[in-house]
């Protein structure tokens, strides 16, 4: 079931000073972050590759899980169900991602749903093996740290538009997000290379269908996006991000995506 979740659903801690984590993170050095993506990769290449069909799931949420999977090709998307049956899509998961990677550091049950959302490759490893392999390698705990805290920012972001934001706020900061996440900047607009349908944006913004399809069509007719097939455009993005700026309260966020 797909459509508006209540305020309820949204119980992520909304703590100011954190969105800035995401900036310092972004400036690590290139080359520090693919050497470790690297060694992650060299150590899941000894174990088995799973290949999966779009939307077909991964991993059910609260399911006993022995193994780690890591992100050879592809994407994921996790999800949760909330307690009238609706979809909110919690985050997408990129290539070198590990999951599920929060319950697994903080030694709790899972409570995401996993599915592919486009047919990609897995490696699973079991827990153990992964936990021995972080424990011989600081940098690797320190690339989790890193990754974590960003997260956590990414939370916390969105949690101020799920819960304070009007509709048109929603969409425009979920695709902020998955331009910072997966753009490509292309002469004067940033490419989202993510296939994405409307009902794809609704459920990371928390509204239905119909609501992001009436708010997609207005961006674009201030051409401050385009759609071309599944993947969007981001043009103007100062504009993009003024319109996140101001709440419907008269409060503001002080933050860039």
């Amino acid at each position: 079931m797909r459509g508006v979740f209540s305020q309820k659903t949204v119980q992520f801690v909304i703590i100011h000073d954190v969105c800035h984590i995401y900036r310092y993170y972004l400036m690590l050095s290139y080359y520090q972050m693919k050497q470790e993506e690297k060694d992650l990769a060299n150590f899941f290449s000894r174990f088995p590759k799973i290949s999966y069909s779009k939307k077909e799931i991964v991993l059910n949420a609260y399911d006993a899980y022995e193994n780690l999977y890591f992100i050879e090709k592809g994407v994921v998307r996790s999800f949760f169900i909330d307690d009238n049956g609706i979809e909110f899509t919690v985050n997408f998961l990129k290539p070198y991602s590990i999951f599920p990677l929060s319950a697994f550091l903080s030694d709790r049950e899972n409570n995401s749903e996993f599915e592919a959302f486009v047919a990609m490759d897995l490696r699973k490893a079991a827990k153990d093996k992964v936990a021995d392999f972080i424990e011989k390698n600081p940098e690797i705990q320190s690339f989790f740290l890193k990754r974590m805290s960003t997260g956590l920012e990414g939370y916390v972001v969105r949690s101020q538009f799920l819960i304070r934001g009007s509709a048109e706020q929603k969409v425009v900061s979920s695709l902020l997000l998955l331009g910072l996440r997966f753009g490509r900047k292309v002469k004067n607009y940033t490419h989202i290379d993510l296939p994405l349908t409307h009902q794809d944006v609704a459920d990371l913004s928390g509204i239905t269908r119909e609501t992001a399809t009436l708010c997609i069509n207005e961006l674009e007719d201030n051409k401050l996006i385009a759609k071309k097939g599944k993947y969007f455009k981001l043009f103007n993005e100062k504009k993009l991000n003024e319109i996140c700026k101001t709440f419907e309260d008269g409060s503001h966020l002080d933050f860039n995506f």
